[in-house]
């Protein structure tokens, strides 16, 4: 099962869910502090729970949902953009096991990508939005501010994407070593 909870004032909201059996699940709400992504939520930094219903890591308050979707273990990374978290990733399992440090890391990347890609969802948005007030302004103008749009976003997408890259090439591959990452490639 995953999650996407995404933060609104003091609480994240889970606004895309995969995997739950229970409703209750997909409108999760979680202040700082309450449950594994309030916690991740508060301390700003990946956590896991080995044994969803026996830990000293989060609350109780959300066991007997843990009950109901058969939850055993989760871990959890935040989502941040710009120095600022925007929302947590989590993730459970409904079999006994212990999540590693490999796959902590990998949460940690795959987080580090999905808040670039929430950003890019959000200018597109913007974008879009601004697109349409100017068409009814000016229809003829549309074009124009859609090729400069364009022209920008690449940029700022081959920008971000390039310094992201290296980010999540060194953490989803802590044993590269002696490998060298330039420019978004390994080298030998």
């Amino acid at each position: 099962m995953a999650g996407v909870l995404l933060v609104d004032g003091d609480e994240v909201v889970m606004r895309a869910c995969v995997g739950n059996r229970e409703m209750t699940t997909a409108r999760l709400r979680m202040r700082r502090g309450v449950g594994l992504a309030g916690h991740v939520f508060a301390t700003r930094k990946a956590a896991k729970v080995d044994d969803y219903l026996h830990n000293d890591v989060i609350s109780d308050h959300f066991h007997a949902l843990a009950v109901a979707e058969a939850t055993r273990s989760a871990m959890c990374a935040p989502l941040i953009l710009d120095g600022e978290i925007i929302g947590v990733l989590e993730v459970w399992r409904r079999r006994s096991s212990i999540f590693t440090e490999r796959e902590m890391a990998r949460l940690a990347g795959l987080a580090e990508l999905a808040a670039i890609a929430l950003h890019h969802a959000r200018l597109y948005d913007e974008r879009e939005f601004t697109l349409r007030e100017v068409e009814g302004r000016a229809p003829g103008a549309g074009n124009a501010v859609r090729q400069v749009t364009h022209a920008l976003s690449l940029q700022q997408e081959l920008v971000q994407s390039a310094v992201g890259w290296r980010t999540v090439v060194r953490r989803a591959a802590p044993g590269i070593g002696a490998h060298r990452v330039r420019g978004g490639a390994v080298r030998h």
